[in-house]
């Protein structure tokens, strides 16, 4: 197993992964509180695109402290990337 490092991408990558995913969380819990919050989309706040990108920040944020990307998180980075493509 690969020691992984304390480094300043993977504290910067780390927060934005956190900030993506608690706003998305929240706005899901709203939405589960009160109902549909969008005429066109239950959610108002992209809560599907943030998860998605926090889940693509939280692999890079592991990647960049030293973990080695396997197959599959590297399948699955590559899904994320394509699938947020259009919205970033």
């Amino acid at each position: 197993m690969t020691d992984v490092a304390d480094t300043p991408d993977f504290r910067r990558l780390a927060l934005a992964a956190a900030s993506q995913a608690a706003t998305a969380l929240a706005d899901i819990m709203l939405a589960a509180t009160e109902g549909p919050l969008n005429v066109h989309t239950p959610f108002d706040q992209e809560a599907i695109e943030k998860l998605a990108d926090a889940t693509k920040l939280a692999i890079e944020a592991s990647v960049a402290s030293g973990e080695p990307l396997d197959d599959m998180r590297g399948q699955l980075l590559g899904a994320l990337a394509r699938y947020l493509e259009d919205w970033i």
